[in-house]
């Protein structure tokens, strides 16, 4: 089944049946309540992966900063390094 049909079962429930016994009615509550715990379980589980997950693209953007101001100062080298070879090439003509 797909995760949509299973949301629609999981937040709209079959209602309760009018004939059914208190002891059915105590049984499918208790289901309910048991699958409630389960559900926030998962949320709770849910929320702390998003954190994590925020994280580390919190982490892999600062290093992709660090990463970019590097290359940029590297390349600021290449091309001081590469004047002075022009620069030396001109004076030994």
């Amino acid at each position: 089944s797909s995760p949509e049909a299973d949301m629609q079962r999981e937040t709209h429930p079959c209602p309760l049946s009018l004939s059914s016994s208190p002891e059915q009615e105590q049984e499918s509550l208790h289901q309910a309540e048991q699958r409630c715990v389960q559900l926030e379980a998962q949320v709770a589980g849910l929320e702390e992966r998003l954190e994590q997950e925020e994280g580390a693209a919190a982490q892999l953007a600062s290093q992709r900063h660090r990463l970019e101001a590097e290359c940029c100062g590297l390349r600021r080298d290449l091309e001081e390094l590469e004047n002075t070879l022009t620069s030396v090439e001109k004076d030994k003509q």
